[in-house]
């Protein structure tokens, strides 16, 4: 094993044969004046991907610090990250990059360790990034765009980091216990990390960003978007000081919002109805629930469906009132 290093790669990897090479190519061409470790998780894949990432370490031991499963830990409920690779990084500084990302830049570590050491006041460092689209190389049409310098009040409002341009200085030991119930595990991670300080974006352009037939969050319907994000912003509401979380709350009943409406317009009136009680339970403002509830009738809506709305519009108080209780 090498000297303890400075920044550890921390890569998740799972059926990613047709990538990973890149992705362990774009770690091992880094220079930098400082050592670095490549943690990987390989979670049981079935494909040659544990075979490609054992014939790197092989020839680089002293880099790699590894884990092949024999059963996939994430159908089990278990988050990788959590239970292998954070607890196994030695780094100051976890870099993130996927088995099917990689990156571009052999000085992406150096320039953004760099920054990091010289402004103590950031704890978070990404950049720029290429989607690499189904084969086709193109601009980041994906996140949108924030100033140099941010903080956790603007990460609220939403992400805007892909994950294979993020390095972070690790403020804790151990995650909270309600980070392994979050879907969204970067993201969350993101905005735990941002409660120690603020975030700086390079302009460079030093990774891509893959959108693949197997990329499982970049390939869903925007109404499955629109579930998951409720999701995990259910799981991270409460969590953070007041002005943080009165943004989540925002954004946790807009999307609240949008997924009622999507069981409407599709006459799934059981979860509409479980969707509104969330809405219900986290909403203040009767005003806000009447104007839902006067908009969102659906085009072709079945008598059904509009009968019921208007009993939960004559009953709002009482609706309120029950749900808080």
């Amino acid at each position: 094993m090498q000297e303890t290093p400075l920044v550890s790669i921390c890569c998740m990897a799972y059926n990613h044969e047709k990538f990973i090479k890149e992705a362990i190519e774009g770690f091992l061409m880094q220079k930098t004046n400082f050592p670095f470790e490549i943690v990987i998780h390989d979670d049981a894949s079935t494909d040659k991907t544990a075979e490609i990432i054992k014939s790197y370490e092989e020839k680089h031991p002293e880099l790699f610090v590894t884990k092949y499963q024999t059963v996939n830990q994430y159908s089990q409920g278990l988050k990788p990250t959590v239970h292998f690779l954070y607890p196994k990084a030695r780094g100051k500084y976890i870099a993130l990059c996927e088995g099917d990302d990689y990156w571009t830049d052999p000085y992406k570590l150096q320039k953004q360790v760099d920054f990091l050491e010289e402004n103590a006041e950031y704890v978070i460092c990404f950049h720029n990034a290429k989607i690499n689209k189904h084969g086709e190389l193109l601009d980041d049409y994906i996140t949108r765009k924030v100033p140099e310098t941010t903080d956790i009040l603007e990460l609220a409002k939403g992400n805007y980091m892909h994950t294979p341009t993020v390095i972070f200085k690790r403020k804790w030991q151990e995650l909270p216990d309600w980070f392994s119930k979050c879907s969204a595990g970067d993201y969350a991670l993101h905005m735990i990390n941002a409660q120690f300080g603020k975030i700086k974006k390079l302009d460079d352009v030093m990774a891509v960003y893959r959108v693949h037939g197997s990329n499982i969050w970049a390939n869903q319907k925007t109404n499955e978007m629109a579930i998951n994000i409720h999701k995990y912003l259910d799981v991270m509401l409460d969590k953070f000081p007041d002005e943080v979380n009165s943004i989540i709350l925002k954004r946790y009943n807009a999307i609240t919002i949008i997924v009622i409406k999507y069981f409407y317009q599709n006459d799934d009136i059981e979860n509409a109805n479980l969707y509104f009680k969330k809405l219900v339970a986290n909403t203040t403002s009767p005003t806000i629930l009447h104007k839902y509830l006067a908009a969102s009738t659906p085009k072709k809506a079945s008598y059904h469906v509009f009968e019921l709305k208007q009993k939960m519009y004559n009953k709002l108080s009482q609706l309120i009132s029950s749900f808080k209780k």
